[in-house]
């Protein structure tokens, strides 16, 4: 329908207008300034750890452990009040991994002994979070004394307990030692295993060698313009009449192109006043392509679940079966790249941040849980317009098994994502600065949503000392002039590689097509399935490229690529 005007009453209350309520003013001695800042192009070293390591009854580590799991990039981190259960499980397991548990208060800290004594698990109790810098006595670590920062104390401080933020310390662990991908996942979503049930592959892959210089598979839906002039006519009679909205909608359902088993779903974040509109997408009528993208331009990779999916109170209280939710996962699926003019919010239950993007990963504190993560999202994707960064959504990699919720009081929670996001939005899509450097950008985008009341004063404090932090242990921020960055901030342009596809049907992510020339599935073939399957495929229309990419893309997937090879070994050399 048409924008409603923000100053239109209705019987029971006013919409959120989003303007500018207040200004920000510094604390007396400080001011807008950012230590990181002038740090930005050369941090300290990040060979030095900020972070003391447990001691051996909280389940401190070796040096040689350590080293190791700094070697290894690969890092999960999670916040639980629960004993060990399978989705902590199952990640501790992962082989390459390290993981890093950070507890609250009532959190049952010895339940947690006999995995600690796993190289590769770090438990964070409360008690050892109170004592968590080295540098407690407010000394300088690795940052020039003349600038006074005490290296992280500050944010530690900000950081309350019984809160969803205390993963803000974990991130900080898993980046001082070293990460380059972060897995963020909740203590209720577990691992799905492959096909043979057992092997459980990890959400990501990262190879120190090779970096992130290689390519994700995935698909890309194209925004196409309205080309009716006709309907144009219409729209531009009614402006007269009509309030219309200052920026165009700019979010983004991924749900619908992931074949959901739930028809009309969306995630948790995607504001409610735009549904309709979504529902109207026509997926069978979009136009989408097949193609590839560098991992060095990816920033988030949101997976999805099986089970009871990332959907809010609204979704839940209004839909049978909304705990019995699938999504596509089959031969077939493929991840979906989010379209860089869009914003469509990712969750901090089943995602992988790569190290460009990391400096996104703080989760606000004056907001509920239920909203944290989506508005770290959406603040996250606007800085990463400016820096030629992308979103992909994955099929479903976990299985989420919810703790019993009162969905009323998931409503009451979620009340800023009901009434702000589309405003959210709009003041992101209008939101620019002209700073120099990333972390005084991404400081101004802080500033300016608490002036809007989007956010509490306690962010702009935290946000600033988390940039401070995230120079003090080393990291380094994109920059803001690199490469990947777009000369238009809201450019729609990405390195996104189309790539060629047989009668309409694109080679696929996973290792076999199983889709012949005549559009039959293998198991839709006659007596003899396979020979007959094999007989009818249109071998010498398969693009060679896409089979090479497919082996690079599973050599670790072996139970999945296994049937594939032996039906394959004849037309391809194996090595």
């Amino acid at each position: 329908g048409s924008p409603v005007p923000a100053d239109v009453i209705g019987s029971t209350g006013q919409r959120f207008s989003g303007q500018k309520i207040r200004t920000f003013v510094p604390p007396e001695g400080s001011s807008l300034s950012l230590v990181s800042s002038s740090l930005e192009s050369s941090p300290p070293s990040s060979s030095s750890l900020l972070f003391k390591n447990p001691s051996s009854e909280e389940g401190g580590k070796s040096s040689d452990a350590i080293s190791a799991c700094r070697d290894l990039k690969q890092w999960a981190v999670v916040t639980t009040i629960h004993e060990p259960n399978p989705s902590i499980n199952s990640v501790a397991n992962l082989r390459r991994w390290c993981l890093v548990i950070v507890g609250d208060t009532i959190t049952p800290d010895s339940a947690y002994d006999e995995l600690v004594t796993k190289d590769n698990v770090f438990y964070l109790s409360a008690s050892y979070q109170k004592e968590l810098f080295i540098n407690m006595d407010g000394k300088t670590t690795g940052v020039d004394k003349e600038q006074h920062h005490t290296g992280g104390k500050q944010f530690l401080e900000m950081m309350p307990f019984k809160s969803f933020a205390r993963k803000n310390i974990g991130y900080l662990f898993a980046i001082n030692h070293g990460a380059q991908v972060i897995y963020d996942f909740d203590d209720d979503n577990t691992l799905l295993p492959l096909e043979d049930g057992e092997t459980v592959p990890p959400p990501f892959h990262f190879d120190n060698e090779v970096g992130f210089d290689r390519t994700i598979l995935l698909k890309s839906v194209v925004e196409e313009k309205k080309k009716e002039k006709k309907k144009e006519k219409k729209k531009e009679k009614k402006k007269e009449s009509e309030a219309e909205s200052s920026t165009p909608a700019t979010a983004f359902n991924p749900y619908i192109f992931m074949r959901p088993s739930h028809d009309d779903s969306w995630p948790r974040g995607f504001p409610i006043d735009k549904l309709k509109d979504s529902f109207k997408t026509d997926v069978k009528e979009s136009k989408i392509y097949v193609g590839d993208l560098p991992l060095s331009s990816v920033g988030v990779i949101q997976s999805l679940c099986n089970g009871d999916p990332d959907t809010d109170a609204v979704f839940r209280m209004t839909r049978p079966g909304s705990t019995e939710f699938t999504f596509d996962r089959s031969t077939t699926s493929m991840s979906l790249l989010i379209p860089s003019s869009s914003y469509a919010p990712y969750n901090a239950q089943a995602t992988t941040h790569l190290y460009n993007a990391f400096w996104g990963l703080y989760l606000p504190i004056s907001v509920p849980g239920r909203v944290t993560d989506i508005w770290r999202s959406y603040i996250t994707q606007r800085i990463m317009k400016d820096i030629g960064l992308h979103v992909v959504y994955t099929p479903p990699i976990v299985h989420h098994d919810r703790s019993v919720h009162d969905y009323l009081s998931d409503f009451s929670a979620e009340g800023d994502l009901y009434e702000k996001t589309t405003k959210l939005l709009e003041f992101l899509e209008g939101w620019s600065s002209d700073a120099d450097t990333l972390s005084e950008r991404i400081y101004a985008l802080w500033v300016g949503l608490y002036e809007h009341d989007y956010l509490g004063e306690q962010d702009v404090h935290a946000a600033r000392e988390w940039l401070n932090t995230l120079v003090a242990i080393g990291y380094r921020f994109p920059d803001i002039h690199g490469a990947n960055s777009n000369s238009n901030p809201l450019s729609t342009t990405s390195p996104f590689q189309v790539q060629p596809t047989v009668k309409g049907q694109p080679y696929r992510s996973f290792p076999y097509f199983n889709v012949d020339r005549d559009g039959n599935r293998f198991s839709e073939s006659g007596q003899n399935k396979l020979q007959d399957w094999l007989s009818n495929v249109d071998w010498e229309s398969r693009p060679q490229n896409a089979v090479v990419k497919l082996i690079l893309m599973t050599m670790d997937e072996w139970p999945l690529l296994k049937s594939w090879v032996m039906v394959s070994r004849h037309r391809f050399f194996v090595y």
